[in-house]
């Protein structure tokens, strides 16, 4: 009998034995390092660095968005091949291919940020604020990533394409997220530009984190930036069931 803790733990080896996922795992981690042990331009507040503060949660966020590779390569192999038949008879529903995927990737994100939480603790002065905060942000942004390489499953014609499409959206995501490298570097961007770099996801959730550190201004609540991030959460399922709608009456 196939039940979902066999599925969790089959995905969650699949995951585990892609390389990688542990490059992805530890590669910020070793940004963060070299980015403390050379950055000679430090700012302390309440003896925490700031700087390495906001790269550490930065890098740590950014690099969820690689994972995507991972997830739809599983998931077109699964789902998009001669595969899906054998798993159409199972009599596990559908929805635990899914959730079982997600979880075992979630698991590497988790596994990420904890590292990169624990060590940087231990080696520099930095400050992560509420850790629950900071854990159901991860959360939050593990689904984002998620449902976003679902939808391009969805919406692509061929496994490469979607591949292809999971590779350049990091980059993507992760130039709009450094909006605020614009801001203090005094180059002006226009309105509408310099609002998608606020309110991209990697923003508002490293703007949910740091409201619990000492970068907080008091001026908004993490909860205030974690309710725009659910914004994105509710757009890319509503897509995704959107097009599921039009994949059915097909």
């Amino acid at each position: 009998m196939i039940t979902f803790d066999r599925l969790f733990i089959h995905y969650f080896n699949r995951f585990f034995k892609d390389p990688m996922n542990l490059l992805f795992v530890f590669l910020p981690l070793v940004f963060v390092l070299i980015n403390g042990l050379v950055n000679q331009q430090t700012e302390e507040i309440a003896g925490y660095d700031v700087v390495l503060t906001a790269s550490s949660i930065v890098l740590m966020l950014s690099f969820h968005f690689f994972f995507m590779e991972s997830f739809v390569m599983v998931y077109t192999k699964d789902q998009k091949t001669s595969m899906r038949f054998r798993l159409g008879v199972s009599p596990v529903p559908k929805g635990h291919f899914f959730t079982a995927m997600a979880s075992g990737s979630y698991l590497y994100a988790l596994l990420q940020a904890t590292t990169i939480i624990v060590i940087t603790s231990l080696v520099f002065p930095t400050d992560w604020g509420n850790l629950a905060i900071t854990g159901l942000t991860v959360l939050m942004m593990s689904c984002f990533t998620h449902l976003l390489a679902l939808f391009v499953c969805l919406v692509t014609k061929t496994n490469e394409t979607a591949r292809s499409t999971v590779l350049v959206l990091p980059w993507i995501f992760m130039t709009i997220g450094g909006g605020v490298g614009l801001e203090i570097s005094g180059f002006t961007l226009p309105k509408p530009i310099q609002l998608l770099f606020d309110y991209s996801p990697i923003t508002l959730a490293t703007n949910a984190i740091q409201e619990t550190t000492v970068l907080a201004k008091g001026i908004r609540s993490s909860g205030f930036y974690l309710a725009c991030l659910s914004g994105y959460l509710v757009v890319t399922v509503l897509l995704i069931m959107i097009v599921k709608g039009k994949e059915r009456n097909r």
